[in-house]
């Protein structure tokens, strides 16, 4: 594991309050549901309940769950109210947030445990191997497992989706872990409320702290915006921050005295929402840090969790009034439904890449996933992009045919799919080179390649038709069509797991390219194609 600390400095700056940021804000949804610019509350089930935190689910409700009244509740976008019991005597249940499998996980305080919920209210427990570790909020990573905090065992927690739970130590110090978040660079961010700080860990673990450059902040939720920033609430200086991903850190100052802001959520204005535990109100700052105040209709009602609406509007808990409250924003005509899949750009492996799996070689161990997925502009938004091997996770380089797969969905349920595939030799020897370098050769001549691709993988390594070429630009590579079947022949030398392959080139492509595909159909089947310029 590796551990960074990384202190800087505060560049104070007061927001100013800007009414016109109102008046610009349009989203999506249907018009006729209420006033814009008013709150409507509903009251919970449970007296005294204390909802706490609330997000968006997957069947188009909203689940919140109530730290004293040990319940996870559903409200409908109407304001219908369901609550389901935890199977435990004081569970106390705090962070909620929704998987990639369709289900809520909620991070239970005192049962010390993870409950995965499913939409119709039934719910399975995963303990937490380490006693006494009291998990506090969680969140949906990067590679499709939901990541939690662990505020007294000091420690970040990962279940899959199976259940299957991973422990990381934090630094010594005392963290003391409470909210998490996904950030934009694919790492989960993390408030460290005893050491006034904002940590990453990394999916393999990695971790970095980043210093706020004050203390006594009581630093409370913490959340991506829609510029890629980290923004976070400090509940003692009535501040919110923006923590920029390379360590730069700008504070607002709240127009209200003493509001103990707490909650944050990314709203569909692509603007932060906030609520004001103290100030009895929700707001909103914009990326450029101008800021909107909305005063709750029940006085005291100590509004705490918060998270953007299926409707497209802002709702939020009143942990002590026992009521979940909407805000209504004005809304556009209603969208058109997105039918685009997301975009999805492989980065490494490149596709038909093919290298030698020889230790000690930096290329190789170089060799990680890199991907991105993006929603079209205008779209429903990204919802998931998750790849069979972690994005900057190391690829496999074993001797063979190996692939990597990303899958990514929007909020519309459009799914896509890109697949690269690599091949990894053994050993590679002849007078053509490995992609994506160009090899000369003198036209006419017999080319002889030998390889081993890990093993005997039998006389038919190659599917139909392959190896074959194609005449190709000089320059770019790309087709000029007229391709044919090579006069080479196959040979399996069995001894040693060796391929020898022979290519009888033709004098009259003197003075042009081709581009010599081999075909494998083994393991993940991949295709790579050998560049030639012949003289």
């Amino acid at each position: 594991m590796v551990i960074q600390r990384i202190a800087r400095g505060r560049t104070r700056r007061t927001a100013v309050a800007a009414a016109l940021v109102v008046a610009l804000l349009t989203v999506g949804g249907d018009a006729s549901a209420a006033t814009p610019w008013t709150i409507d509350e509903f009251p919970i089930l449970t007296v005294a309940g204390l909802p706490n935190e609330i997000v968006n689910g997957p069947d188009g409700n909203l689940w919140f769950t109530e730290r004293t009244g040990g319940v996870v509740g559903r409200i409908t976008p109407a304001g219908v109210v369901t609550e389901f019991p935890i199977a435990d005597p004081d569970p106390r249940p705090e962070g909620i947030a929704a998987g990639p499998d369709g289900n809520l996980w909620v991070a239970l305080r005192n049962a010390n445990a993870i409950a995965r919920v499913t939409p119709a209210g039934a719910m399975t427990l995963f303990p937490l191997p380490s006693s006494s570790a009291v998990p506090i909020d969680i969140a949906l990573g990067s590679d499709g497992a939901m990541w939690f905090t662990e505020r007294t065992g000091n420690r970040i927690g990962r279940i899959s989706m199976a259940g299957t739970i991973s422990e990381y130590a934090l630094p010594a110090g005392n963290p003391r872990p409470t909210s998490i978040t996904s950030g934009s660079d694919g790492a989960m961010w993390f408030v460290e409320s005893n050491l006034d700080a904002i940590g990453r860990i990394a999916v393999d673990g990695t971790v970095t702290e980043f210093g706020l450059g004050a203390t006594g902040l009581s630093l409370g939720d913490v959340v991506t915006g829609s510029d890629g920033a980290i923004w976070f609430t400090e509940q003692a200086t009535n501040t919110i921050g923006r923590l920029a991903l390379d360590g730069t850190v700008t504070p607002f100052t709240l127009p209200t005295p003493n509001s103990s802001p707490a909650g944050l959520a990314l709203g569909p204005d692509g603007n932060v929402w906030f609520t004001e535990r103290d100030g009895n109100a929700v707001g909103l700052i914009s990326p450029a840090g101008s800021i909107a105040e909305f005063d709750v209709p029940t006085a005291g009602s100590g509004p705490l969790g918060i998270t953007a609406g299926p409707d497209a509007n802002i709702w939020f808990t009143g942990a002590f009034s026992d009521t979940i409250g909407r805000m209504n924003l004005p809304h556009a005509d209603p969208p058109v439904d997105d039918v685009t899949p997301p975009s999805i750009t492989i980065t490494s492996p490149v596709d038909g890449v093919a290298v030698l799996g020889v230790g000690g070689i930096s290329a190789r161990e170089a060799m990680t996933a890199s991907f991105t997925c993006a929603d079209e502009a205008g779209g429903s938004g990204l919802a998931s992009c998750v790849g069979t091997v972690p994005n900057g996770s190391a690829l496999d380089l074993s001797p063979g045919v190996h692939s990597l797969t990303v899958t990514a969905s929007d909020n519309d349920g459009n799914i896509a799919s890109v697949t690269h595939s690599y091949v990894v030799f053994a050993s590679w020897k002849g007078k053509l080179d490995l992609p994506p370098a160009w090899s000369s050769v003198k036209a006419g001549q017999s080319i002889k390649v030998k390889f081993d691709i890990g093993g005997n993988a039998g006389a038919d390594v190659f599917a139909a038709g392959s190896p074959s070429s194609e005449p190709v630009d000089c320059v770019s590579g790309a087709s000029l069509a007229g391709g044919s079947a090579t006069d080479g022949d196959l040979k399996v030398k069995h001894k040693g797991d060796r391929y020898d392959w022979h290519w009888e080139t033709d004098r009259a492509w003197k003075g042009t390219c081709r581009a010599l595909t081999l075909d494998f159909q083994i393991g993940d089947g991949a295709a790579i194609e050998l560049l030639v310029r012949f003289s």
